[in-house]
């Protein structure tokens, strides 16, 4: 839930205003539907709206609403804490505001264009802020995205013009999430984070530990661990690696991710349903001629998984034989 503030001012003072208790986001919340009464002229309706709304202790902090709360001004403090969004109506002009900074300013006549952005907005973001090298957003370019939005409706720029500015939705993007999540290797001298690929619904699990002076990293397969990248002196070397990897080899990737799984649900039905190994066989061939994984000529080929797959079997049977004695 996002909060903020809807405020009119005039030179400079709190005319009215009310608190958006929840969906207060710019796109798909409060934001499209205040640009929209703005062009219409029906802010102060929709603002009314909104306040009868509010439970009586938001109707009484808000009495008390100073810009501070969502603006920087001369006021402010270093240590000041603004809300996430805040819509400001100075006369003819809209002011957005995010965390306290000014986001972008539109006219009543420009607000049917900027609705047009607000509605393709995750195809702007996709195309603004996302990263082929480090496969993720860099968030630090959505102030900067805003700012040239904003320029280029000054400039006259239309809904065409804008299209060429809208990464086209047909193939998932691919995202390397590089957090320190603990793995269950994790010690207190030696660090494991897992660091997870994704790009649709596929997904790939990488694990980067240290062993004493350097840094290593394994793929989770659908059976242990494997060891694919050796001695990086530091996290951020080896994170580089599997990036790199994970750019030039996407396809294999993608596919590694539809074998393991497939690999996994196999084996947990494999003992239950009777499936025939042949069949699993002549699959996995077909599959790895026709768009071969990561891997499967080594670690994950075709020969190993069937191998892991009747030891498998062979247990659960023993385990199974043993219940009946």
């Amino acid at each position: 839930m996002t909060n903020g503030y809807f405020v009119i001012e005039e030179k400079g003072k709190i005319k009215k205003a009310v608190y958006l208790m929840s969906d207060a986001y710019l796109d798909n919340g409060y934001g499209e539907k205040i640009i929209r009464a703005f062009a219409e002229k029906q802010e102060l309706k929709l603002m009314e709206r909104i306040y009868q709304n509010l439970d009586l202790m938001d109707k009484k902090n808000i009495r008390s609403i100073k810009p501070e709360w969502y603006r920087k001004t001369v006021h402010s403090d270093k240590g000041d804490i603004f809300s996430e969004y805040a819509y400001v109506v100075r006369g003819e002009k809209l002011k957005v505001y995010h965390y306290g900074k000014s986001l972008f300013c539109l006219k009543r006549e420009d607000a049917e264009i900027w609705l047009y952005l607000l509605k393709n907005m995750q195809r702007l973001i996709d195309h603004f802020l996302y990263s082929e090298e480090l496969l993720e957003y860099q968030w630090k370019n959505y102030f900067p995205m805003f700012q040239f939005l904003q320029k280029k409706i000054e400039e006259g720029f239309g809904k065409q013009e804008f299209q060429q500015y809208m990464l086209r939705e047909e193939l998932p993007l691919a995202f390397f999430r590089d957090d320190h999540l603990v793995d269950v290797w994790d010690r207190y001298d030696k660090p494991a984070y897992q660091k997870i690929w994704k790009k649709g619904t596929q997904e790939v699990l990488f694990i980067v530990t240290k062993h004493e002076r350097s840094w290593r990293a394994y793929i989770q397969g659908p059976y242990s661990r494997i060891a694919v990248f050796q001695k990086c002196s530091s996290e951020k070397k080896m994170c580089d690696m599997i990036r790199l990897e994970l750019r030039k080899e996407s396809l294999k990737f993608e596919q590694y991710a539809k074998i393991t799984a497939y690999v996994s649900k196999i084996a947990k039905e494999l003992f239950r349903q009777k499936i025939n190994l042949e069949e699993i066989q002549q699959y996995l061939q077909e599959e790895q001629e026709k768009s071969p994984w990561y891997l499967c000529e080594s670690d994950l080929s075709v020969i190993s998984i069937i191998n892991y797959l009747k030891m498998d079997l062979q247990n659960k049977q023993y385990r199974q034989k043993r219940k009946k004695q």
